[in-house]
């Protein structure tokens, strides 16, 4: 079987409906629908594939296959206010859902 990396995540449903395999610019994939403080970025020129499956409150579950060696960003907002940093395990857990994943293709 062949393996192939992807990310997984929810994009809005216009930018669902452009999508395609090499497509220009970066695309923006959310981990959960709705999280705006973590999301992965890729380049759409590594895209090989895409997948589209519901969509719900306007926006789209998206898995995108990547090319070997593509480049996802896992991108962190974060609001500074004169506070010290803490740990969030909500950010902990969905930073680790935003990063790629081996599947089979």
């Amino acid at each position: 079987m062949k393996q192939a990396y992807a990310v997984t995540g929810f994009v809005p449903d216009d930018v669902a409906k452009r999508l395609s395999a090499g497509a220009k610019g970066t695309i923006q994939v959310r981990p959960e629908r709705g999280v705006t403080t973590v999301l992965m970025e890729v380049d759409g020129a590594d895209i090989t594939e895409v997948r589209s499956a519901a969509s719900t409150a306007g926006e789209t579950l998206v898995q995108l296959i990547l090319r070997d060696k593509a480049v996802v960003r896992t991108i962190i907002e974060a609001r500074l206010g004169g506070v010290e940093p803490f740990s969030d395990p909500a950010i902990t857990r969905l930073t680790a859902a935003a990063t790629a994943k081996s599947i089979v293709v």
